[in-house]
């Protein structure tokens, strides 16, 4: 049986899917645990998952660096219950825990099997038949090539079945020597969308040679694509008048049905929501209207202002809400005149009023005399619990409480001393929401009152800053190209009270800090509120970028945010009906190292001063001592300005031809003597 999955991310390897399949999963760096990461920052026990009575909890284990859900540090030995979709932070890992589906406990039931097709002169393997992704998410596949013919063999690869923007292909067109194999990588990313359906999807490698390009050689796969939920919500007026209603704007921006339910827990107002619950297919909106009216009438006086919170929560695993606030404008229920026409019966009931304050005032000694003597009930507060100690900034959390013996409950809610809120006549037993203006710590009161005897129950809450980090990426791109350079826009924001403006000192904004070693951020203070900043960068290496935004706000809360960068190689493709690849950016003085077919895709590392070569990355495998080769830049297609590239000299001279030269012998002119005995030329040579 799996219980769930967790899809773990990682800057240099591919993305892992590990299935949850024990009540209790210990994760860390030792040995000894059932998942073990081997990594910087993880602890050697670092968390334990324990999935029980249809829920699942995650406990740090005491971790020396800690471990952050969805970037709040969590507490030590402190469950916390996992819905669905979190993002749980371990060392330098980035873990997302996704709940137990049918499709789950398939996977953790089968093994992994190898797919084997044998064609001429060829075989496929195919790894990983069923592969479970998630909107926006990875899961990989790999396809192995081996040439089993005597000849080199030129493959091209084409992926069906599924749109061609959810797979990516480490090449699609390769040539191999006789009796070698390759592994390519195929990394599916459904898109984040509403029509990406959620089911199951057959996906077909087709894989032609030059000699038989109209019969390619079929293996298959099955992606499934899992379901994942989303909604916004508005308010179409937030400011409501007496004898209006308000109007509830929701949006299902996920990929299959969501339900959901709508309600309001404001003291002062009866807020009547129709229909209270629905279900939106796919991309459906829907406007629900509601009705507003004050619980106690308000007869006489100048108009009243209440503030009231409608909540839209998903009834999914991960049950999701969003509270948005508007304004309720309450009316007299009777003009101002009126107490003017009461006036004159007042004068007429006074005696008749004062003879009933005199017999309950009579009445009420001897109920005291009597109380006193026979001992009144003292007031009991037996539980007073809020949903969660730690909440998000202008996120509501439930405050539930249980009384006995009492007359009046309030509530009442203090920041640093001070009563900032207050919920009075409050029923004896009952739950209300609660959304705090600021962040900051917050201690809450339950004060249960019966006469003159009264009992307070204290709780408190730390309310965190709200962040939001975001990339844009030039036109067109979803990553960053290796040494191309490139300009991102980073945005950001810290959201922590409802006046960020206010001139009062001990509401300054939180401090914030950036950090990113290759974007040049360490530990940089920046703005908190509105706040983009475009940046010029040349990735150096293809690791992942690891951008990191922390506030420290009031109260020294913290709260922490992060976003990952991609780099891959920039791409071109080749356009020639041939292209030789050279040692150096030149024809004269290089090796030829191999020549490529048209169409062939490569990955680009650089370029000459002139930009008439460029350097690309070989086959590891066949080019173990020479991984980059030289290609001319006419003739291909590339992905990326030509101009961005790096410049590099990072090569060898190119080999200088030697000609022999032949050296002149000395002439020899003859004696003109006469000739001499040997023995005296001997001598004389001597």
């Amino acid at each position: 049986m799996a219980f769930g999955r967790l899809e773990i991310f990682s800057t240099d390897d591919p993305v892992e899917n590990f299935i949850l399949e024990k009540e209790t999963t210990a994760i860390g760096r030792s040995i000894g645990n059932d998942l073990v990461l081997d990594r910087n920052g993880v602890s050697r026990y670092h968390v334990a998952i324990v999935s029980k009575d249809q829920q699942t909890t995650i406990e740090d284990l005491e971790s020396v660096n800690g471990t952050y859900i969805d970037g709040v540090r969590v507490n030590p030995h402190e469950p916390r219950v996992l819905r669905g979709g979190e993002e749980i932070q371990i060392g330098d890992l980035r873990v997302v825990f996704h709940p137990s589906t049918d499709f789950d406990t398939t996977i953790a039931n089968r093994a992994v099997t190898t797919q084997q097709i044998e064609a001429e002169g060829f075989r496929l393997e195919l790894e990983g038949p069923y592969i479970a992704v998630a909107p926006g998410a990875h899961g990989p596949a790999t396809l192995r090539i081996i040439n089993t013919s005597a000849r080199p063999e030129h493959f091209s690869i084409q992926v069906e079945g599924i749109p061609k923007e959810w797979v990516r292909l480490d090449r699609s067109e390769l040539d191999l020597p006789a009796g070698e194999s390759i592994e390519i990588g195929a990394s599916f990313r459904p898109l984040r969308r509403s029509d990406t359906a959620p089911g199951e999807y057959k996906v077909i490698f087709k894989v032609r040679t030059p000699a038989h390009p109209e019969r390619p050689t079929e293996v298959a796969t099955k992606l499934q694509i899992l379901q994942y939920n989303g909604f916004g919500a508005a308010l179409g007026n937030p400011l409501v008048e007496s004898q209006q209603s308000f109007q509830l704007y929701v949006h299902n921006q996920g990929n299959g049905s969501l339900a959901l339910n709508f309600y309001s827990h404001t003291p002062a107002l009866q807020i009547d929501i129709k229909p209270p619950h629905i279900t939106l297919k796919a991309g459906e909106r829907q406007t629900i209207a509601g009705e507003i009216r004050p619980k106690r009438p308000h007869w006489f006086g100048k108009p009243r202002h209440h503030k009231y919170v409608v909540i839209s929560r998903s009834l999914d695993a991960a049950g999701f809400q969003v509270p948005l606030e508007g304004v309720y404008h309450e009316k007299p229920a009777l003009p101002p005149w009126a107490p003017f026409i009461g006036l004159a019966g007042f004068f007429l009931a006074a005696a008749v009023i004062l003879g009933i304050v005199l017999i309950v005032l009579a009445s009420g000694d001897n109920d005291k005399s009597n109380g006193n003597s026979s001992g009144q009930a003292a007031p009991v507060v037996q539980s007073f619990n809020v949903a969660s100690s730690e909440v998000i900034w202008n996120e509501p959390f439930r405050v539930t409480w249980l009384t006995e013996n009492t007359s009046d409950v309030t509530l009442t809610v203090e920041h640093g001393g001070v009563v900032v809120a207050e919920y009075p006549q409050l029923d004896p037993s009952g739950e209300t929401s609660i959304v705090l203006e600021e962040a900051g710590r917050y201690n809450l009161t339950l004060i249960a009152e019966k006469g003159d005897q009264s009992v307070r129950q204290p709780t408190s809450v730390v309310v965190r800053p709200a962040l939001t980090l975001s990339i844009v990426y030039p036109s067109g791109q979803t990553e960053l190209y290796r040494n191309v350079e490139q300009q991102i826009t980073l945005n950001w924001s810290v959201a922590w009270t409802n006046n960020p403006t206010t001139a009062d000192p001990s509401r300054l904004p939180p401090q914030v800090i950036l950090n990113s070693g290759p974007l040049g951020y360490e530990n940089t203070n920046v703005a908190a509120i509105g706040t983009n900043q475009v940046i010029t960068v040349r990735p150096e290496s293809a690791d992942a970028i690891v951008i990191s935004l922390q506030s420290i706000g009031p109260d020294d809360i913290q709260a922490q945010n992060e976003e990952r960068i991609t780099v891959v190689y920039p791409a071109c493709t080749l356009q020639l009906p041939a292209t030789d690849v050279f040692g150096g950016p030149a024809k004269q003085g290089y090796p030829l190292l191999l020549s490529l077919a048209p169409n062939v895709v490569v990955e680009v590392d650089a370029r000459n001063s002139g930009g008439d070569w460029l350097r690309i990355r070989l086959d590891g495998q066949n080019f173990i001592q020479q991984p980059f080769g030289w290609i001319q830049s006419q003739g291909t297609a590339c992905d990326f300005p030509m101009d961005a590239l790096l410049v590099t000299t990072d090569y060898a001279p190119p080999a200088t031809s030697t000609t022999p030269i032949a050296t002149p012998r000395p002439n020899i002119t003859p004696s003109v003597n006469p000739q001499t005995p040997a023995g005296d030329a001997q001598g004389a040579n001597g």
